[in-house]
């Protein structure tokens, strides 16, 4: 049996577990985990405080650990909750790049395959892309008139930083590729004047409140990579509930929200409680 099958396996005891239990089991809170980074613990507390403030028992349990860890914790039931990457998600699960940068797509395709497991797939959030940015600074887009990734392409002498270990841009080709150790050293090199133009993550706490360049992607047909919510629910109401509630989450969240939360905890210092208390707050969404 492989490792998928015995999540499914023990997926379906887990709901039968819950089913049988009646009421008391339905009462337990939502266990809200999430990939071992940063950001991964700001979504669990972004979901937790959501759930929370419309009148739904939720946990964090952030930090769950890789995505095979994360997974798996959710196919077991350990957590029922896993805020993912729509493509990044797909491929783990397909073991091989299927997603494509249609973000309907690409979540079409991977609530087929969750669903198989024994999987809900939430609703994406539709303007929150993690997706990767190829960004320049203001001065170097002032100065060279270049506002695309093709156009940057097209720039003599282009030297380009990456991430470690970070796939390369498809479309993207510069005479020089420097790899740096996160999305921190690169901007950093960035704005040394070390290198033309970096490729982070469109939610970087460091691109929260500059005035750099993410230059519109007409080159690299990247897939997308929207935030998006996958569970093990068992509890048929409790799942519709909770839809609902993401839905109108779905509706308001930016990338550029999710930049600058990563902000206020990875640079400000502030818990990830907190910094998504605010914004479920302001956006109206508690209740």
């Amino acid at each position: 049996m492989n490792t998928w099958a015995r999540w499914l396996l023990t997926a379906t005891l887990v709901s039968g577990l819950f089913v049988g239990c009646g009421g008391s089991a339905r009462s337990r809170p939502v266990l809200v985990g999430s990939l071992d980074t940063a950001e991964g613990e700001v979504l669990a507390n972004l979901y937790t405080e959501l759930l929370e403030a419309n009148g739904i028992d939720a946990e964090a349990r952030p930090r769950t650990g890789d995505r095979a860890t994360a997974l798996q914790a959710l196919g077991e039931g350990q957590v029922q909750l896993v805020p993912e990457y729509s493509g990044d998600a797909l491929d783990a699960l397909a073991g091989r790049a299927e997603a494509t940068p249609d973000p309907a797509e690409t979540a079409s395709a991977l609530r087929r395959l969750a669903q198989a497991r024994g999987l809900s797939v939430f609703d994406p959030n539709r303007d929150a892309d993690a997706g990767l940015a190829v960004v320049v600074t203001f001065e170097t887009a002032e100065d060279t008139r270049i506002f695309t990734v093709s156009g940057l392409a097209r720039l003599p002498g282009v030297s380009i930083g990456v991430l470690d270990g970070q796939r390369r841009l498809r479309g993207l080709d510069a005479e020089r590729v420097v790899e740096l150790a996160d999305a921190e050293a690169a901007l950093v090199a960035l704005h040394r004047g070390s290198v033309t133009a970096v490729v982070v993550p469109a939610t970087s706490a460091g691109l929260a409140g500059t005035d750099d360049v993410m230059l519109v992607d007409d080159a690299t047909g990247q897939p997308a990579n929207s935030i998006i919510p996958i569970a093990n629910l068992p509890d048929d109401s409790q799942r519709r509930t909770i839809y609902r509630i993401f839905d109108k989450l779905a509706e308001e969240l930016t990338t550029a929200d999710l930049r600058e939360l990563n902000r206020r905890v990875e640079i400000e210092g502030e818990s990830p409680a907190a910094a998504t208390r605010d914004l479920v707050e302001d956006k109206g969404l508690d209740g």
